[in-house]
Formats: C-alpha cells, sequence, structure tokens
C-alpha cells in the first residue's frame, strides 16, 4: 500500500488562497481586511466600525446617516453643556464623535457640515 507524503495530503492547498483570500498583506503580516485597510503610504489603518456598516449602502444614505449621527452628538454636547455633572458621558460623546469624523471622511462629507449642526446645538444649549 502506497505511503501517504505530505504533498499528496495537501494536494491542491493553496496558502495565499485557502488562509489569506481577501485579507491584506503588510510587510509579510497579515491583516483581517473587515477590520483593517491599506493607508495610502505603505501600512495599514483600522477600519472605522460604523463605516464598515455604511459601505453597502449608497452616499446619500450615508450622508442622511453621519448627518443624523451628528445631530445625536450635538444633541448630547448641548446637554453636556447644560449640566456636566448629569450630562452625558464625555468619554463615550468624544468616541462617538471621533467615530463620526471618520465615517464623514470615508463617505467625503464635509466635516463643516457637522460642526454647524454641533455650533446649533451648543448655541441653544
Amino acid at each position: 500500500m502506497p505511503h501517504n507524503t505530505m504533498d499528496q495530503q495537501f494536494e491542491g492547498f493553496d496558502f495565499a488562497r485557502d488562509v489569506i483570500g481577501d485579507d491584506l498583506i503588510v510587510d509579510g503580516v497579515v491583516y483581517d481586511s473587515s477590520i483593517w485597510t491599506v493607508d495610502g503610504e505603505g501600512g495599514v489603518m483600522r477600519r472605522c466600525e460604523e463605516a464598515r456598516d455604511l459601505e453597502a449602502t449608497s452616499q446619500d444614505i450615508a450622508t442622511e446617516e453621519i448627518l443624523r449621527r451628528a445631530a445625536a452628538i450635538a444633541s448630547d454636547y448641548a446637554a453636556l453643556a447644560r449640566n456636566i455633572s448629569t450630562g452625558p458621558d464625555l468619554a463615550e460623546l468624544l468616541r462617538r464623535h471621533r467615530e463620526l469624523l471618520c465615517d464623514a471622511e470615508t463617505w467625503d462629507v464635509q466635516p463643516s457640515r457637522i460642526e454647524n449642526i454641533i455650533d446649533a446645538a451648543l448655541a441653544n444649549a
């Protein structure tokens, strides 16, 4: 009876296709493409979590969603300005703001549109 060699056991196996798939390889390191993206400078950067969710939507829907989130954040900033001791958690608010700006950049939504929403809410706080 013939002896199975390692080559026979893995015949048809392609490491790049079967293991790496569509993940990123940068400087010999494999990065999960659902979490990381190329940074344009030869490295990688973490994708914004909510931007991954928006990728399947159109630009108009993405813009509408970003502006809705900006209004929610603006409302929380206004609540915080009215009463810092009982307002929203500042660390969480800043995290949401950072993610919003990242998503806006991903979808080419002008940051000034977000700033205007937040400024209006703070002016009325």
